[in-house]
């Protein structure tokens, strides 16, 4: 396993348990450069009700790759929940 692989499993562990700035703060220097890091932060983001940071995340994961409907879809969802 690799150092990423326990990042991200670390911060799914946590976003189950309900730690969500836990989990940004484990992905904050990853999110910028991997894009499962990127999603799992956007959903901690959304989670911890700080939407501006999740839509900020999932447009970091669509950069990263533009053709994953994911990305997009929870960008979206966000951006609607808005208002």
């Amino acid at each position: 396993m690799t150092d990423i692989e326990k990042v991200l499993g670390e911060a799914r562990r946590l976003i189950d348990r309900g730690n969500f700035s836990d989990a940004i703060t484990a992905l904050e220097l990853l999110a910028e450069l991997n894009f499962e890091a990127a999603m799992l932060t956007g959903v901690a983001a959304n989670r911890a009700r700080t939407p501006d940071q999740a839509l900020d995340r999932f447009a970091c994961a669509i950069r990263m790759s533009p053709k994953h409907l994911k990305a997009w879809l929870n960008w979206a969802l966000t951006f609607r929940a808005l208002g």
